[in-house]
């Protein structure tokens, strides 16, 4: 009875330990469990804050992405509009090169127009010159001529004067030039002192008849001729016209 007491005394402390020991695996595997879910649950507490955050720089890298697309666009406008300026400008420079061409090629045109009318202006003054120096020449031979024909007539129309009785020896007149003086004649003088001397009576002999010299009808002809030859001449050089030859301005 002894040994069959202590044989359930010890079936008895093994099952108690067995259950003891079966508990406190329980409890070890409750506390395993809960230390796994209390990992699993600060794991997902840990991730769904990296994906917020991953969101939050997803979400600013979007909108950094936005205002470079943005910025993008605006170069872009900024580089097409800067073309079209570019070609405009380029457009307009070319319009201007063409015109500044344009403008040399009539400068030089009418640098060369007046080259040709200043030319043309000096041949037909040195003609004109030429042939008013002709005319003069010829008008004053003839009014010479005719003036001493007139002289000499004079002088054979009037009659010798008796000499009055000499109280003062007369002076002696001054040698008069045969040319009159709106010709180019010399002025009379004298040297002599005339303090004392006796007037002289104004006889027909001393008077001097006024020789009116007509212009011939070739001077009148001359004249008008100029007078056309130099309007025609500044016509062609405002006109810049090309070169006008002798016979034309003859026949002008």
């Amino acid at each position: 009875a002894k040994k069959e007491a202590e044989l359930e005394a010890g079936i008895l402390a093994s099952v108690r330990s067995t259950m003891e020991v079966k508990a406190m695996e329980g409890r070890a595997e409750a506390t395993e469990r809960r230390f796994q879910n209390e990992r699993l649950e600060a794991e997902k507490a840990q991730l769904d804050w990296a994906i917020e955050k991953e969101k939050e720089v997803l979400a600013k890298a979007a909108a950094q992405v936005e205002e470079v697309e943005k910025e993008k666009n605006g170069l872009v406008r900024d580089l097409r509009r800067a073309n079209s300026e570019t070609a405009a400008w380029r457009q307009k420079a070319d319009d201007l090169e063409f015109q500044l061409q344009k403008a040399n090629a009539a400068k030089k045109q009418a640098e060369e127009a007046e080259e040709r009318g200043l030319k043309l202006r000096r041949e037909a003054d040195a003609r004109v010159a030429a042939m008013l120096e002709a005319s003069r020449k010829e008008a004053m031979e003839r009014a010479l001529e005719r003036a001493a024909e007139e002289e000499k007539e004079e002088a054979e129309k009037q009659q010798p004067i008796p000499p009055e009785p000499p109280t003062a020896p007369p002076p002696i007149p001054p040698m008069q030039s045969r040319v009159p003086a709106w010709l180019g004649g010399a002025q009379p003088t004298s040297s002599l002192p005339t303090t004392n001397a006796v007037p002289i009576r104004p006889t027909p002999r001393n008077k001097k008849k006024q020789v009116k010299v007509a212009m011939p009808a070739t001077v009148l002809a001359t004249h008008s001729a100029v007078k056309v030859r130099a309007s025609y001449i500044d016509s062609v050089s405002s006109a810049g016209a090309p070169t006008v030859s002798n016979a034309q301005l003859n026949a002008s």
